[in-house]
């Protein structure tokens, strides 16, 4: 099976939020997503309203997360740990999943990122390295805990 559509992958964070929010649990999205989102647009040249892009956040109750002062150093050693563990992950890929392991609540990333899911050196890292956290996943699959 290939990657999803941008139309499969819109249709699965929807179905995704609306399932957590029924579950109780609260969706996070980190702000280095946000930025992304918007360098990525303008590298295609697609037009973005922010104003519509915060609306949505608010109206679903998605918080959007970051580093918290106290956690810079234990992030930052994450970003460090990740990078020596995968050198060919792009640096908003490290830096995502190390907000996810170092955010307290957090129990895992949901990702369409194909060098994440899946990847051998990150899971047996995971398993090794991230015993602070028990059971932190990366995966595609959001229904998977």
């Amino acid at each position: 099976m290939g990657r999803p559509s941008n139309r499969d992958q819109t249709d699965l964070a929807t179905n995704t939020i609306n399932a957590m929010k029924a579950k109780g649990i609260r969706a996070v999205i980190p702000d280095i997503c946000l930025g992304e989102l918007v360098k990525v647009t303008a590298k295609k040249d697609l037009k973005l309203d922010l104003g519509e892009v915060t609306r949505y956040l608010q109206e679903e109750k998605i918080a959007v997360g970051h580093v918290e002062p106290d956690d810079l150093r234990h992030y930052s050693s994450m970003v460090a740990k990740i990078h020596r563990v995968d050198r060919y992950l792009e640096s908003t890929d490290v830096r995502i999943l190390a907000m996810s392991i170092t955010d307290r609540r957090c129990m895992g990333l949901l990702t369409f990122e194909g060098k994440l899911l899946g990847n051998p050196a990150l899971l047996k890292f995971i398993a090794n390295e991230v015993n602070f956290k028990k059971g932190h996943l990366i995966t595609d699959d959001p229904y998977k805990r």
